[in-house]
């Protein structure tokens, strides 16, 4: 019998111990990202209210534009926390990192301007640590003259948001005191367009040349010039103060900068410090975009130097609070740090919309849904379109007509669930719209329902938008427009971007007006078969078209005082006899049909015996396409007034006014949907 238990005992050890060592291994860290975890404790070790892991221990992932990095690795030590996950990554490069699937704890950036990307790549807080200012550090005393000439060591500006910012300020230099620094540049393939807006158009690969030593960031473009690659560089002052140059000034400052010396490893710098406007602490005086030719082609507006850090994780919290804490100006920043709340839940925002009604919102809004004519128009507009929950089976049509239907073909948001047919007094379709869980309707006053019903019956916030509340000019009432792009600015906390709208369409407004004001021999002009609701025969066309507004020029329409779209008599035409006929290539089609069928009664028209027909792109589909709309009054401009348009490639300008409307050149897919784009319609023949 103790035999049978010994032996029982025996094979009950023997199975234990085979259970244990086929027990998996803990898992090992694998990143830096990974917080480390203690062993944890039975509830009878553990002490009352202890918490098994805590927050701020580990070592932060970060990808840290190479001037923050070390600002950012102290606060990370003063919190108690490790320091060998924080890489040193351009902004640019860091940012298409996360936006490619990475997940760092922290990115940091010396660019503003890509603080929104940032926030909607899931960001849970932003801090701003402040301005900085420009500066040029040399191994040698140079002057401006001496620098143009010099070779230079140049951070790709694709990867590095210096690169764009040191082309900005080397063409305002050159412009403003006669020294061509951009020479060295373009030999680089880069080129500087300026047409009341400077454009620095970046391609993708930057070769090295005899001037120009390319490295890929701020970091390798020190290493570079430590090694002897080039004689100067431009850095920014927080990233020479974070390499240990302790700056003196060395006095015999000029209008343009202040000059320092620095004494760091053995050797003596020789650093210029920019004043304004080059300095770029405050945005420069002229507005300056670059475009970096991608693919994808990607727009940045190039503005003031403020740095900031994003936090995706709680140990990412942790190190933006510790830089709360700190004294930045010891770092090289004008200390104007804010917090943004992104992880705030609590925040309600109060907006006005275009009816006077008062509308709460609980901030921040991260899904909307835009209904009726022309509401989400402004959602892509203000580049947005990530916050959509859902969109109008009408939006799902091809883009043919819509401006900024190219865009949600090209980002594939036709692909989003359906929240209602749209179309001009459609109805409301209540249970889909509740399916997507908008934080907000976005919708325009041609919406079959009342907002204040549709707030009532789904329990959600709904702002009315519209660009044409109350106007005396046909279709367009520019401060309804500019009112609701702010409004819903706010609402999808794109606040810059739509002052960055305003302003351009302020700009263009003044600019057509200023070039016609004092024309005395004016045209006259005939607009048809504009498109509403459907196709439209030559006969429609409106009073007070909106590009002949803006071009200070009367339409024939006028005369009549016609409301909206409709069709003008024939005798009335063939009396006033337009000097010059533009066709809504919308219904090219309505025209050509009609026109071969009645080709006399065409030609009665002096326009079109002297060729004097052509087309203009689609200035209404579901709304008004505004950035159309200034398309076609450049274009038109042009042909009415040659020699005040006479700098005016209207292509040219077509593609600058979708890329600031919508991130990219669209002239070349819209004028292949509608025949060909702006041209004289020489195929309407009278005669033999």
């Amino acid at each position: 019998m103790r035999r049978a238990v010994l032996i029982g005992a025996l094979i009950l050890v023997t199975i234990a111990f085979l259970l244990q060592i086929q027990q998996p291994p803990q898992k090992m860290q694998e990143t830096a990202a990974t917080t480390a975890t203690p062993p944890l404790k039975s509830p009878e070790a553990a002490a009352p209210g202890a918490t098994a892991t805590k927050a701020c221990s580990g070592s932060p992932l970060g990808y840290v534009a190479p001037t923050l990095v070390k600002v950012v690795k102290d606060a990370a030590a003063a919190a108690g926390l490790g320091t060998e996950g924080i890489q040193s990554v351009g902004s640019v490069e860091g940012l298409r990192r996360i936006q490619g699937g990475a997940k760092p704890d922290l990115f940091g950036s010396v660019d503003i301007e890509l603080r929104p990307d940032a926030e909607r790549a899931g960001a849970l807080q932003t801090y701003s640590l402040g301005r900085f200012k420009l500066a040029l550090v040399c191994r040698a005393p140079t002057t401006l003259e001496e620098l143009a000439s010099a070779k230079t060591v140049f951070p790709d500006p694709n990867k590095a948001p210096i690169g764009y910012r040191e082309l900005a300020a080397a063409w305002m230099l050159s412009r403003d005191l006669g020294v061509n620094l951009t020479a060295k540049y373009t030999a680089l393939g880069v080129r500087f367009v300026y047409n009341g807006t400077l454009y620095v158009y970046i391609p993708s690969s930057l070769p090295n040349t005899e001037a120009v030593d390319v490295a890929p960031n701020l970091d390798g473009s020190w290493a570079k010039f430590e090694a002897g690659a080039g004689r100067c560089m431009f850095a920014y002052v927080p990233f020479l103060l974070g390499k240990g140059l302790q700056l003196r000034p060395a006095g015999g400052g000029t209008s343009y900068w202040e000059p320092y010396t620095a004494e760091a490893g053995g050797r003596t710098y020789y650093v210029y410090v920019f004043k304004p406007p080059y300095d770029f602490a405050e945005d420069p005086p002229i507005k300056a975009v670059a475009v970096l030719l991608g693919p994808p082609v990607k727009t940045i507006r190039v503005g003031h130097f403020e740095a900031f850090v994003a936090s995706y994780t709680e140990l990412g919290n942790c190190v933006i609070e510790s830089l709360k804490k700190m004294d930045l100006s010891k770092y090289g920043f004008i200390t104007t740090a804010r917090a943004t709340a992104g992880a705030s839940k609590s925040a309600v925002v109060e907006v006005v919309d275009v009816l006077g009604r008062r509308v709460s919102v609980k901030a921040p809004v991260s899904r909307v849904v835009a209904l009726g004519p022309g509401a989400l128009r402004l959602v892509v507009y203000l580049n947005a379109t990530d916050k959509l929950a859902g969109i109008e089976e009408i939006e799902k049509r091809p883009p043919r007509g819509r401006d900024y239907g190219y865009i949600l073909w090209t980002k594939n948001l036709t692909s989003l669930p359906v929240v209602g047919r749209g179309g001009p007094g459609s109805p409301v379709d209540y249970e889909r719209i509740l399916s997507v869980r908008p934080d907000v309707i976005i919708m325009s006053p041609l919406v079959a329902d009342a907002p204040d019903k549709i707030q009532e019956k789904t329990g959600i916030p709904v702002v009315v938008v519209s660009a044409f509340i109350d106007s005396g000019e046909g279709w367009v009432n520019f401060t309804s427009l500019y009112k609701s792009l702010r409004t819903v600015g706010v609402l999808l906390g794109r606040e810059e971007r739509a002052e960055e709208l305003v302003r351009y369409m302020e700009g263009l407004i003044k600019d057509l007006k200023r070039r016609t004001a004092n024309i005395t021999q004016r045209p006259k002009v005939y607009v048809g078969a504009i498109s509403y609701k459907g196709g439209q025969p030559f006969e429609a066309t409106q009073s007070y078209f909106p590009p002949l507004v803006l071009l200070n020029t009367p339409g024939v329409a006028d005369r009549y005082g016609i409301k909206g779209v409709a069709k003008i008599d024939w005798e009335a035409l063939l009396k006033e006899q337009p000097d010059v006929i533009f066709i809504d290539l919308g219904n090219y089609m309505f025209v050509v049909q009609d026109f071969n069928k009645s080709r006399d009664k065409y030609c009665a028209l002096k326009a079109f015996r002297e060729g004097r027909v052509y087309g203009i792109l689609m200035y209404n589909w579901y709304g008004t396409n505004i950035a159309t709309l200034f398309a076609d009054a450049y274009f038109m401009g042009k042909v009415l007034y040659p020699e005040a348009f006479r700098d005016v490639d209207p292509v040219a300008k077509a593609d600058e006014i979708y890329r600031e409307f919508l991130g990219t050149p669209l002239y070349t897919a819209i004028a292949k949907d509608f025949k060909g784009g702006f041209r004289q319609l020489t195929e309407f023949k009278c005669g033999s």
